[in-house]
């Protein structure tokens, strides 16, 4: 039974009157009969269920060898690579021989990472008469003073470290 002639229409009004829902089978018949413009034939089989078989066309192509399209080679000129980079970070460890006496802490103030000129830091004692201080990721030279329980002031110029470096010295009070 073919769905474009009016045979095809009637069976699917007779489905309809048997509890199908007419306008879904009428919706999915047109949009069948339109798909990519093949006509869609419709058969009913024994038992009235629809049977939708689509007519398309087969066609096949003769095999031929594949052919590789030839590669096009691109000359660059190689350049060395150049690496940024960024200037080492470096500990500084800053030690003095001082004996400060009992009870007595030595302070380190300046300019550096993590020291001040207003604030003094205390140095780890590590032996009686050896205290020591690691100043961290210091890129530029440390300038800095000795001070004893952070109120006097050692005798002298500033000291300077160099970045990376491991400086001893021997304040004056």
């Amino acid at each position: 039974m073919d769905v474009q002639t009016a045979e095809g229409w009637r069976f699917l009004r007779a489905r309809a009157r048997c509890g199908v829902n007419f306008r879904l089978q009428v919706h999915l018949v047109l949009y069948l009969l339109y798909d990519a413009g093949r006509p869609i034939v419709c058969k009913a089989d024994a038992k009235t269920n629809l049977v939708m078989k689509k007519k398309t066309k087969t066609t096949t192509k003769a095999l031929t060898p594949a052919t590789k399209p030839a590669k096009t080679v691109k000359k660059t000129t190689a350049r060395p690579a150049v690496k940024k980079t960024a200037p080492k970070v470096a500990l500084t460890t800053i030690s003095a021989l001082i004996d400060v006496g009992f009870g007595n802490t030595l302070y380190l103030r300046g300019d550096g990472p993590g020291l001040s000129w207003e604030t003094g830091i205390p140095m780890d004692c590590i032996a009686d008469e050896h205290w020591r201080i690691t100043v961290p990721e210091s890129t530029r030279p440390i300038v800095f003073k000795f001070l004893l329980n952070d109120e006097m002031w050692c005798a002298g110029d500033d000291y300077t470290a160099a970045p990376g470096s491991t400086v001893t010295l021997t304040p004056e009070f």
